[in-house]
């Protein structure tokens, strides 16, 4: 399978999120990536913790990195599967991520995604599946060991950088360049955001704290939509909520994605 690749495709979104990673790989042992993050205002919620569609976005985009380095010679990789579990509450940063490849076959990687504050407490972890693919233009060549410096100083919270417009039931998104993937679809991370906005809308809520999803296809024309329903309460009084997406491409949880 072949398709576009812009190799400065998706950087505006690690840029954002200051996302300064490096491959740590050991001799003959797995592909392995570390990111420090410092955690600027901009990726802050309102109530002063990491933004949880900043830190969803943040696990896929070095979960999908240290995929595509694993997946080095063959091709690269888009983001089919995501799952992420956070701590309650979300510390306000910095953060400190190690991620390594658990698996590594003929059209997918598998990588694990962990991430502690400056005291080594639990802040998040996840797994990143993705799908091996050869780019239009040739494999992207990388010196090893690898490191991308993606780091900005934002003058606009995460809330207006991933743009959404309420609906009545959840939230529609115009699918801006800076969004997108280096495929040319709506990057993973995005994705994920755009899950949890219309997710907090729906349960009036002000953070998310776990996350599932299924990319079954490619979000290339906006508007995209992110629409969804309470199902339920936990135990602990707190709403289930289930959540799908949709455009006039795209319906349900259909959207592959890479970092």
């Amino acid at each position: 399978m072949k398709a576009g690749y812009d190799t400065e495709g998706g950087r505006s979104v690690g840029r954002f999120l200051g996302m300064a990673m490096r491959e740590e790989t050991e001799p003959d042992g797995p592909v392995r990536v570390c990111a420090d993050v410092r955690a600027s205002a901009a990726v802050l919620d309102a109530d002063g913790r990491l933004h949880a569609g900043a830190l969803f976005t943040m696990v896929d985009c070095i979960g999908g990195f240290c995929g595509g380095l694993g997946a080095l010679p063959d091709g690269w990789v888009v983001t089919t599967n995501l799952m992420v579990r956070s701590a309650s509450p979300v510390v306000a940063g910095p953060v400190s991520f190690e991620t390594e490849v658990l698996r590594r076959g003929r059209s997918a990687v598998v990588t694990s995604v962990r991430a502690t504050d400056a005291d080594g407490q639990f802040v998040v972890a996840g797994t990143v599946t993705s799908a091996v693919l050869v780019p239009e233009g040739g494999v992207p060549q990388w010196e090893r060991p690898a490191r991308l410096e993606l780091v900005e100083e934002p003058d606009i919270a995460f809330d207006e950088f991933v743009a959404t417009e309420p609906t009545p039931d959840g939230v529609i998104l115009e699918l801006a360049d800076d969004l997108r993937n280096p495929w040319g679809f709506m990057h993973g991370g995005v994705t994920s955001a755009i899950v949890d906005a219309a997710a907090r809308r729906l349960a009036q809520a002000t953070t998310t704290t776990d996350l599932v999803l299924h990319y079954l296809a490619p979000a290339r024309i906006g508007p995209v939509r992110a629409s969804g329903r309470v199902v339920g309460r936990r135990p602990d009084g707190a709403d289930r909520k289930s959540t799908r997406l949709n455009s006039s491409h795209v319906s349900e949880s259909r959207m592959p994605s890479s970092a």
